[in-house]
């Protein structure tokens, strides 16, 4: 198995769920809590011996993986986080079984748990549970920041603006623009981050944004239907213009 299977599940994206275009109580409530938090516990995810705060509402299956010790049992001929990505678009409920089991039983090798909370989290988001993606991207980013990358960083950004904290989309999406936009296979997830930016952005920076993702969209024609999923994703219209790049 390729260590670099993650950027490849951006190319089909999310499907977009009723559940991610409505803010529920449960959103609003992880807003204040989210806001609330110190710098320091943003930015910290929590242990085994520090459960994490901001759940509190029932998890099923304890779907929020990354604060077990677990022993990793050496692998097998088959990955299930490549069985789980290929499960995503059409079965992320599917994809997140397999990975909450694969988890809990140990059966995911050390080096491959990052991608694991990568894929999980996805498919958290698919399904309408941002705040649980939220916690399981930052321990993936926390376990392999160079490996996971842009990408991971996208989704993150994703996660906090579809649970409300607008201000750490806006952080992350911003922060990480610029090194997603750099490679020509990245294009997705580039103009993710730029349409998260225009949408958590004020004044003049918002609309040079929402430009600069118009831009991104008319310079691929070729992926307009990820381009069209991100914005049914995020609850917005296509751009109505696009001028080439």
């Amino acid at each position: 198995m390729s260590r670099s299977i993650i950027p490849a599940a951006w190319l089909s994206l999310l499907v977009a769920s009723p559940a991610l275009a409505q803010r529920t109580a449960e959103d609003t409530e992880d807003e204040a809590l989210l806001a609330a938090a110190t710098p320091a516990a943003a930015e910290l995810a929590p242990t085994a011996e520090e459960p994490a705060p901001v759940e509190e509402a029932p998890v099923e299956e304890d779907e929020v993986l990354y604060d077990e010790e677990v022993e990793f049992c050496g692998g097998g001929e088959e990955s299930v986080v490549d069985l789980a990505s290929y499960e995503l678009e059409d079965a992320p409920a599917v994809a997140r079984r397999m990975l909450v089991r694969a988890l809990r039983r140990g059966a995911v090798d050390e080096w491959q748990r990052p991608w694991a909370l990568s894929t999980l989290a996805e498919a958290q988001l698919r399904l309408g549970r941002p705040r649980r993606a939220i916690l399981n991207y930052r321990e993936a980013l926390r376990l392999a920041p160079s490996d996971l990358g842009s990408h991971a960083r996208v989704g993150l950004a994703t996660a906090y603006y579809l649970a409300g904290a607008r201000d750490r989309a806006h952080a992350e999406a911003a922060g990480v623009v610029d090194e997603v936009c750099a490679s020509r296979w990245s294009q997705v997830p580039c103009y993710g981050a730029r349409r998260i930016v225009a949408l958590t952005a004020r004044g003049e920076a918002s609309h040079q944004a929402a430009e600069a993702a118009a831009r991104v969209r008319a310079s691929h024609p070729r992926w307009a239907d990820g381009f069209d999923v991100i914005d049914a994703r995020l609850g917005v219209p296509a751009p109505r213009s696009a001028g080439r790049v």
